[in-house]
């Protein structure tokens, strides 16, 4: 099935109607939440694009960046990038990624950012580790109420994760993980324990494997003290630079 699929920028007001489909399709969200084709056509006028996975004509994946500037520095931010459920884990989302990344190269931008779900480890796998993004921003609510199947009864905190185009971060691996101290601990029923700082060289944070599996007040537990950590070590100069598929961030001190 792999093989039948292929990648394209998208263009047409027909591609757009499809992302906008699509986008309500893979996160359960309504047309309120959906990006618009009228806003799309201007979007990947100006400096953004929008690159489309199709099986025939269907598309089933999708990636959308528009251009961005913020204190002087020009960058791409990817505001969705999803695969349908019907086609995950055949490698859509990272071949999407990887058309992105060429295409904000060939366009002179030299960093991609975006948002995720710290909770969300499968996604903090995929940008951290697989892609080899890093964080060191937090936003607490940061698009409001959501109501869509994923994000309903949670404030909808983010970290912003950025993927330099042109060096790749430092190399860090699983058994440096463990020389690290831990910045929240867990209690036998499995609910987080935030630590204070101590100047370590580095902390690991701790974070679900199935956040699905957890009660709706265990998920704002852990939001709430997630966000007590991470804050505290972003605002310390620490960021995320790797994540293990065990539920664990490291972080290392890096300049702002």
């Amino acid at each position: 099935m792999a093989a039948d699929i292929t990648y394209r920028l998208l263009e047409s007001i027909d591609d757009f109607e499809q992302v906008t489909d699509l986008e309500m399709a893979i996160w359960g969200s309504g047309a309120r939440d959906a990006i618009p084709a009228n806003v799309l056509r201007p979007m990947t006028l100006n400096g953004g694009f929008a690159v489309g996975a199709f099986v025939g004509a269907r598309m089933i994946g999708m990636a959308v960046g528009f251009p961005a500037l913020r204190a002087g520095s020009v960058f791409l931010w990817s505001h969705i990038a999803g695969v349908h459920g019907d086609f995950q884990g055949l490698g859509v989302g990272l071949a999407l990624k990887h058309q992105q990344r060429d295409h904000a190269r060939a366009l002179g931008y030299n960093e991609i950012r975006w948002t995720f779900d710290p909770l969300q480890s499968r996604n903090a796998w995929f940008n951290i580790t697989k892609l080899g993004a890093i964080s060191q921003c937090y936003y607490e609510n940061f698009y409001g109420v959501m109501d869509d199947a994923i994000n309903q009864g949670l404030p909808s905190d983010r970290i912003e994760a950025v993927w330099n185009l042109r060096e790749p971060s430092a190399p860090f691996t699983p058994d440096m993980l463990h020389d690290l101290p831990a910045l929240m601990t867990r209690t036998d029923d499995g609910l987080p324990i935030p630590h204070a700082l101590t100047g370590a060289r580095g902390y690991r944070v701790p974070v679900p494997r199935d956040l699905g599996a957890l009660t709706l007040e265990q998920r704002l537990h852990w939001r709430l003290n997630l966000r007590e950590a991470l804050c505290a070590a972003f605002a310390a100069g620490y960021a995320i630079v790797y994540f293990d598929p065990v539920g664990v961030y490291a972080l290392l001190p890096l300049s702002k």
